[in-house]
């Protein structure tokens, strides 16, 4: 294959994966909204705080098994003395700059 013929194919296959991932970019998140529909009630505009806070209820177990899991690697790391451990425990219990400042 000459010069010309391979610049020419890698521009097809580049221009090829530029329109995939701008496909991607754009259905895998209407993809995943509708999959995620389908298991979480979707509260955005209707304000059923009721139903809210019994999903948030339900899923308060799951945040303190997340957080044992978490205080847990951190201890390990210490009682081992391997400080990476420590280190990747500590750096998922640092506050969030995202969290909502009532939460």
């Amino acid at each position: 294959m000459g010069h010309r013929q391979s610049l020419l194919a890698a521009l097809v296959l580049s221009a090829l994966f530029t329109s995939a991932l701008v496909y991607a970019t754009v259905e895998i998140p209407i993809a995943t909204d509708s999959l995620l529909k389908q298991f979480f009630p979707d509260y955005g505009l209707t304000f059923e705080w009721g139903k809210a806070q019994e999903l948030v209820q339900a899923l308060r177990p799951l945040g303190y098994v997340a957080f044992l899991c978490v205080l847990s690697l951190m201890i390990t790391g210490f009682v081992i003395n391997r400080w990476r451990l420590t280190v990747l425990g500590a750096l998922d219990v640092l506050p969030s700059r995202h969290r909502h400042p009532n939460a």
